[in-house]
């Protein structure tokens, strides 16, 4: 290995589709793509368990069974390899070294990396949740019911919500409950009953007093609700961030949290930041459903706020699903549901991989949208999803002269009527309405037939090259970099750009995002008085100033290395959670975070940006460890 040049890349190999993924996933983006020049050696390892290990066996009579255990290992092993080298002949990558290690594979792959000196160490991932992944919480584990998570704390509106939601969801249906319940609490130095106990109590102390009311308080409404086989979760942290990691955590499906913003003007709400308007946003849980069924209007949900974002839904009914009422939306992988004018309003929103399925069986529409005037800025772009459905649908009608709507890289289904769009029986509005399909495909995006005043957006040559221009970009896969003050990120940006982005100009492999987490004033002082509104201000000129410095120092690396193709975005918030939305938001494939070279104490209790975002990211996850001596050594997971 003393002789090779090229940096090494260690990948682990098992008999686990996780593992054939991953190695197909390396060779597809570090091989295949750069034949016959290879950026990188390439080291398969598997690490073959011990026979004692496999069984558990000891004591008498073990070594008369622990040779066929090991036979059988041995041969697993062979098949491991001989799959793996199928794998690596299919896409033209022969030159590969192969190693058999025995012993637990977390060491083998650590050790593996330091033999060779490995700049990249690749690891399929099991796609374990966190209860799972340490092996906790058995009650959680086994269940098979969706998970509601409700917040809980030591206010009135904290009581009313447990009882209005076991009075809803529990208690008419016991003893079959239709969810798991989890109840969390959070504690944090700034919470109001932790402040009132004064520095005399040790915080310990006080967290232990706030956990043992919470628990007194649950337990009798519980006993009171006839209740039983609720998990109950109190964590450290800010309220807002545990509800929603908790939900994440549990891939919960509902979560409840008491108003308390009940009563807040509008200046209160802005710097206590209530927290059932963050979750409102940010948590990615909500099952929304209205099962009155067909024969009248049954809306499921109305959104009339502006700036409102849906990752991950379900909306479901049958005649007016979805009343997009008003305002700027966003809807990212949702599931819509329904028959006639399910999605239909006046607001300006985005569908973006989302799943919108018809149960209509004649002629019902998709849309519905409301546009009365040539001058408001309003309609809906469906992009990037799918249409699905059994009977007959046309992809909407105009419910106002100026009705917008286009769909752009949709899959469309025969579900589609033939002339697509429908006029409500109103011929005037077909020189006002603007109805687009863009690059649609499948057997319901056939055009000959369609209605001559929609607008089949490819005819239009210089759309088309608008277009083009725009959607080309977005074929590449997108790459996220997070990016913060310290020396670990700026040698993560570095060590990215060196690797994925310089040897390859101008043709880059990737689309590259920057990202920076800006800490919201209050989180940075644990303020909670409206008094304090001054003080808050200030830090925030402080933060947007170092927000400043930092884009500026990113910006520079960039220029340093002559990467001028790039975007930058600083957004508020948790870095974890900011990093792992920005996966989602912006579809991409690889996330690169620095590490810092915390200790397993202080990597729990600081809980690393980095650890968060390998267990929860929803793409591969690049982590860039900056050498004490030499510039090796990163991890990255797949």
């Amino acid at each position: 290995m003393a002789t090779a040049e090229k940096p090494v890349m260690v990948v682990g190999i098992d008999e686990s589709d996780h593992s054939s993924y991953a190695l197909q996933w390396t060779l597809d983006r570090f091989f295949a793509a750069y034949a016959p020049n290879f950026p990188f050696k390439l080291i398969l390892v598997h690490a073959k368990p011990t026979p004692t290990s496999a069984v558990g066996l000891a004591g008498p009579g073990a070594a008369e069974v622990l040779p066929f255990v090991d036979s059988d290992l041995r041969r697993i092993a062979a098949r491991v390899v001989e799959k793996a080298k199928e794998v690596c002949a299919s896409k033209s990558v022969n030159d590969v070294l192969v190693e058999v290690m025995e012993g637990d594979a977390r060491n083998v792959l650590c050790e593996t990396v330091e033999k060779h000196h490995a700049s990249v160490l690749v690891v399929g991932s099991h796609g374990y949740g966190a209860i799972k992944r340490r092996r906790s919480n058995p009650t959680m584990a086994t269940a098979e019911k969706p998970v509601m998570v409700l917040g809980f704390d030591h206010g009135e509106q904290s009581d009313y919500a447990l009882e209005w939601t076991l009075d809803h969801f529990f208690v008419p249906f016991a003893p079959n409950f239709p969810f798991q319940l989890v109840i969390v609490h959070a504690i944090h130095i700034s919470h109001p009953f932790i402040k009132q106990l004064g520095p005399a109590v040790a915080k310990e102390r006080a967290f232990e007093m706030s956990a043992e009311r919470v628990l007194d308080k649950t337990q009798q409404i519980f006993v009171t609700k006839s209740v039983k086989d609720v998990v109950v979760e109190v964590i450290e942290g800010e309220a807002h961030n545990v509800l929603c990691q908790t939900v994440e955590k549990h891939h919960a499906s509902m979560l409840v949290v008491g108003n308390n913003g009940y009563g807040y003007g509008a200046i209160k709400r802005l710097f206590w930041r209530g927290v059932s308007d963050y979750c409102a946003q940010h948590a990615k849980c909500s099952v929304m459903t209205n099962t009155f069924g067909a024969g009248r209007k049954a809306v499921s949900v109305r959104v009339s706020g502006d700036k409102a974002a849906f990752y991950n839904c379900r909306i479901l009914s049958y005649q007016d699903t979805l009343l997009d009422d008003s305002g700027r939306h966003y809807f990212n992988n949702c599931y819509i549901e329904g028959a006639v004018d399910f999605i239909f309003g006046s607001a300006a929103s985005l569908f973006e991989k989302c799943h919108v399925h018809s149960l209509s069986e004649r002629d019902g529409a998709i849309t519905a949208h409301r546009r009365d005037s040539s001058a408001e800025k309003t309609g809906f772009i469906f992009l990037g999803g799918k249409i699905s459905g059994d009977g007959g649908c046309f992809l909407g009608r105009p419910w106002g002269s100026f009705s917008r709507v286009v769909f752009a890289y949709t899959y469309m289904s025969n579900l589609i009527i033939p002339q697509g769009w429908n006029d409500w029986g109103d011929q005037s509005t077909h020189s006002t309405v603007y109805y687009g399909e863009y690059k649609c495909y499948g057997p319901g995006a056939n055009r000959s037939k369609r209605v001559g005043w929609s607008q089949n957006q490819e005819e239009e040559e210089e759309e088309e090259e608008d277009h083009l221009t725009i959607m080309d970009t977005s074929e590449k896969p997108i790459m996220v970099v997070g990016f913060d003050e310290g020396q670990n990120s700026c040698y993560a940006l570095e060590w990215t750009l060196d690797r994925f982005f310089l040897p390859y100009a101008p043709n880059f492999p990737f689309n590259l995002i920057l990202v920076h987490a800006m800490r919201s004033p209050s989180s940075s002082l644990n303020l909670i008085s409206p008094t304090e509104a001054e003080v808050l201000r200030s830090i925030e000129r402080d933060l947007r100033r170092i927000a400043e410095q930092i884009v500026g120092k990113a910006k520079k690396i960039c220029a340093t290395k002559k990467m001028k193709e790039f975007s930058m975005d600083v957004i508020e918030g948790n870095p974890r959670n900011i990093l792992c939305e920005a996966v989602e938001k912006n579809h991409a494939s690889v996330l690169v975070v620095g590490a810092h070279h915390y200790g397993p104490i202080k990597r729990v209790v600081l809980e690393s940006v980095s650890d968060y975002c390998f267990h929860h990211a929803q793409c591969s996850v690049i982590i860039v460890k900056q050498p004490k001596i030499n510039p090796k050594g990163f991890i990255l997971h797949t």
